[in-house]
């Protein structure tokens, strides 16, 4: 199926290969469609950092820190809850 999808129409017909993965590496997602097209175009994997490290996500931020630093350091014994709500 996918032989005649793609091939040209030229006798006897011809598929290029490389025109082919590069229809499947289309993506929704711009950067992920342009790391698959890198893999197809160089013949080797290209490994994208994941964007959603959820460590990183699950460390406050410093300027949060910093902001209840203060308040923290002059707590008279109550016990100060802060809950940030992290960047969707």
């Amino acid at each position: 199926f996918f032989f005649d999808l793609f091939s040209e129409s030229a006798q006897p017909p011809r598929l290029d290969y490389t025109d082919m993965l590069l229809y499947f590496a289309s993506h929704p997602d711009s950067m992920e469609g342009f790391y698959r097209a890198l893999s197809v175009t160089i013949g080797r994997p290209v490994i994208k950092p994941p964007d959603d490290n959820l460590l990183l996500k699950s460390l406050p931020a410093i300027s949060d820190v910093e902001e209840n630093k203060e308040r923290i350091m002059q707590n008279d014994g109550d016990i100060i809850v802060h809950i940030a709500e992290q960047p969707t």
